[in-house]
């Protein structure tokens, strides 16, 4: 259950941070464009093709997930607002929109639960 829950909170953070509306599964993809008249022609992993995980861009670097999961560099944010070098507030935009997003984006594929890696082409039937 708290595998479950970890789950739902990651993806709806996500959803949250990128502005986007609830994120589907592949099954229901696939669905919903044959219903609208798709038909799945074919599908690309690019995971596969690579060697490597969707979020590879971010955890390729060491320095910059560092960077993402700093308590750190959360701090010197907060010494920046209290001096009135950083708005107030930042601190809060970057855990949700900027460091928020990627920590999100690289959890959710470390766990299953979120794939960027696929790319699927329709043809109209």
């Amino acid at each position: 259950m708290m595998k479950t829950m970890q789950s739902i909170k990651t993806i709806e953070g996500l959803e949250y941070a990128c502005g986007m509306p609830s994120l589907h599964k592949r099954d229901e993809m696939i669905e919903k464009a044959k219903t609208s008249g798709f038909n799945l022609k074919e599908t690309i992993d690019l995971g596969e093709e690579t060697g490597f995980p969707f979020y590879y861009c971010f955890t390729s670097s060491p320095l910059f997930m560092w960077m993402v999961e700093s308590p750190i560099i959360s701090t010197l944010i907060k010494i920046g607002q209290a001096i009135k070098i950083l708005p107030s507030g930042f601190h809060r935009f970057n855990d949700t929109f900027l460091a928020g997003t990627v920590a999100k984006i690289v959890k959710g594929g470390q766990m299953g639960i979120l794939s960027g890696a696929e790319i699927m082409v329709f043809e109209k039937l």
